[in-house]
């Protein structure tokens, strides 16, 4: 059998509901098998939940000393109890106020709708997908309101997010298209940090609860008849509070099944594209829930290293660059090598985005995260599974 083949069996299969097949599957966070319900074409930007601070500067080098503040805030947005789409609510950005990303299975395409800064407020909606090698997701602005079209003569609008591989930074770039021009040029660059992270610190989400809605990282918590409770975003905050029995019955599930699940895991001598090739993930413990008020901020946990400057996210394929970087960008690619348990951390990390592409079969882009563990993450659990993945892609 063919890779196009392979490819149009996992499209045909997703499409016939293999959710109930991707929620039994461990995931390279230890993330409960009950507790996964992140939507497959919103896996890769699953690193986005939670508050981020940052600064934006214009790329226009008469004007670039003219930086602004960001905060940005991603949660999940729900339909009838299950994740559907990310919603952003964005202060102080002057293209972006708040917008919703959902994405269209038929088309094969990611939207987001949203409004401009106030007070004019005006509907404003992009359209794209990621980028060939899986790094970038990049959206094209599109008439408002309409399934397609572009967007009017005065002029297209880009936006481009990548994350840093660290995953605690990422990078919005703004570029504008002229009436008449070919080309993008750069208009807006925003830098921001995940609220709670340190670029000092490295990735501290290992550390962290997971959250009993959908079991990402934990950033807040809610107290429910005095018991408190781990949540990633305000989206999930508002989802347990619908229905809290059915969320703390579910965090009962998940203490009983962490030490089980952790204890029988173990990778497969050798594993077929069929087989579960996901067995062999790596597995962080849970930490347990800390007791707070109603809703919260959940602290970080790290230890202190050399600062690591951000950068615009590499692959194995050194000259696939961010659009940004093409153009110019001011992002800083490499980062400084990091202690043994925050490299395995990371590979975790790369492990399960690579994973959730490979699910939702795009085996091009989750092969350049396989071999970019195996080549950045050598001797980590990750690069051991990472390596079986590939001989399986490449040879079916």
């Amino acid at each position: 059998m063919n890779r196009m083949v392979q490819v149009s069996l996992a499209t045909v299969l997703m499409a016939l509901g293999l959710t109930a097949c991707w929620r039994s599957i461990p995931s390279a966070r230890a993330d409960d098998s009950t507790n996964r319900d992140i939507p497959p074409a919103f896996a890769p930007f699953e690193y986005l939940v939670g508050q981020w601070n940052g600064s934006a500067t214009p790329k226009d080098t008469a004007q670039s000393f003219r930086g602004w503040p960001e905060k940005h805030n991603w949660a999940w947005t729900f339909v009838s109890g299950k994740p559907t789409g990310l919603s952003v609510a964005i202060a102080g950005g002057k293209v972006l106020a708040d917008g919703k990303l959902s994405y269209d299975a038929g088309r094969k395409l990611y939207r987001l709708d949203g409004h401009g800064p106030k007070p004019a407020g005006a509907p404003i909606a992009f359209e794209g997908n990621l980028s060939p090698s899986g790094k970038s997701l990049v959206l094209e602005q599109v008439a408002a309101g309409s399934a397609s079209g572009r967007a009017a003569a005065s002029g297209t609008l880009r936006l481009t997010i990548w994350p840093n591989s660290n995953f605690i930074r990422y990078t919005m770039a703004v570029d504008r298209k002229e009436p008449g021009a070919v080309q993008f040029s750069h208009a807006i660059e925003v830098g921001l940090t995940k609220e709670g992270e340190s670029l000092a610190g490295g990735t501290t989400e290992s550390n962290r609860p997971k959250c009993i809605v959908t079991g990402g990282s934990a950033t807040m918590t809610v107290t429910y008849n005095g018991q408190t409770f781990p949540l990633c975003c305000t989206g999930c905050r508002d989802e347990f509070n619908e229905n809290p029995e059915k969320y703390i019955k579910k965090a009962k599930l998940m203490a009983q099944s962490a030490g089980a699940m952790k204890a029988s895991q173990s990778a497969p001598a050798r594993v077929s594209r069929f087989e579960d090739a996901f067995s062999g993930d790596v597995v962080d413990e849970p930490a347990k829930p800390k007791a707070g008020r109603s809703t919260k901020t959940a602290p970080a946990k790290a230890k202190p290293k050399a600062e690591e400057k951000p950068a615009a996210e590499s692959g194995d394929d050194s000259d696939d660059e961010t659009p940004a970087a093409k153009g110019g960008s001011t992002a800083i690619k490499g980062t400084k090598k990091a202690p043994a348990s925050s490299a395995a951390n990371r590979a975790a990390g790369l492990l399960r985005i690579g994973q959730n592409l490979e699910k939702s079969g795009k085996a091009d882009a989750a092969l350049g995260y396989y071999r970019r563990i195996v080549k950045d993450f050598a001797g980590t659990p990750a690069a051991k599974t990472a390596g079986q993945r590939i001989k399986a892609l490449e040879n079916p």
